[in-house]
Order: C-alpha cells, then structure tokens, then sequence
C-alpha cells in the first residue's frame, strides 16, 4: 500500500523520491549453537508461523544433535501449537527467553535494528539425562 501522507510546503503537492515498501528485503532465520552459526535460512518474503513452520521442520529439526534444548524468542509465530508439537516430537525440549519489560513495550526499541530483518533461535546443547 502507498503511503497515503508526506511533508511539502504548504498548497504543493508531495512527490516522493524512495520507495519504502521494502520489497527487496530478505529476512532470517537462524539457530545458534553457543557462537557458532549451526544453521539459517534466508527469505525473501516476511517470515509468519508458516514459514517458520516449514524451516523448523525441514532445515533446523534435521540438522540438530541430541538432547537439545531449543530457546526462541517471544515473537507471536513461534507459539502455534504444532510447532510445539513437532519440537517435542521429535525429543527436543523448547523453552522461551524471558519477557523483560511488563506492560506495554516500545515498537522496535533498542533490538529493533536486529529483530527488523532477523529472527533469532538459539539452540543450547545439554548432556543427556541419565
């Protein structure tokens, strides 16, 4: 959708110069094991709870060693309930970080230049219980 509202001096039109619907973007997402890049995925459409879903299954689930606890974010698509259930599934605990502010948060504050383009997982290797 255009942008419907902009700045000129008063009774001129507006022209813009830039595109902003950021149609070249390419979003991320990918797991971490300690520092070390296990896995990611490169998107050129936004990522929702379908996309997620398909990378979960086809590329990170695959590529993960025993006895992994898996920690995500709080973003809104990773809590449908066969991701959970696909996680558990397959012998992997999930947990999720920790909200750190209470009531309402600030759009994109200080993570915003990270989280705008990349979705984080870290993957935390544990020792099997015995």
């Amino acid at each position: 959708m255009p942008r419907m509202h902009g700045y000129a001096p008063l009774g001129q039109r507006c022209y813009g110069v830039r595109d902003w619907h950021a149609k070249a973007r390419t979003n991320v997402i990918g797991a971490l094991i300690g520092e070390f890049l296990h896995t990611i995925g490169l998107f050129r459409t936004s990522i929702n709870a379908d996309v997620f879903y398909a990378w979960t299954v086809q590329d990170l689930l695959p590529k993960l060693p025993p006895a992994c606890v898996i920690v995500m974010d709080n973003a809104a698509f990773h809590k449908r309930q066969d991701i959970h259930e696909v996680i558990a599934k397959a012998g992997y605990v999930l947990e999720y970080l920790p909200v750190l502010l209470s009531g309402p948060q600030p759009h994109r504050t200080q993570m915003g230049a990270i989280k705008s383009s990349a979705q984080k997982i870290s993957v935390l290797h544990r020792e099997p219980l015995q």
